[in-house]
């Protein structure tokens, strides 16, 4: 019997930012953030977790949370 496919899971960070366009976790991967960035719409992505992803949407400021932990 073949395995069964998932569609990957994706969490969106909704709130705004002076820092960025679009930040997204999808579960493709093991885990995966991507961001693009306001200022010139570069685009780069992140290995993290699901929980990682939760904690950096969830913080006050998206951009703040970035320079300290992710990049």
């Amino acid at each position: 019997m073949p395995a069964k496919r998932t569609r990957p899971k994706v969490l969106v960070a909704d709130q705004r930012s002076r820092c960025f366009d679009d930040v997204r976790w999808t579960s493709r991967d093991g885990g995966v953030a991507f961001v693009q960035f306001h200022k010139d719409g570069s685009q780069y992505s992140y290995n993290m977790s699901r929980a990682e992803f939760k904690e950096w949407r969830d913080d006050e400021s998206l951009g703040a949370f970035f320079n300290l932990f992710v990049r």
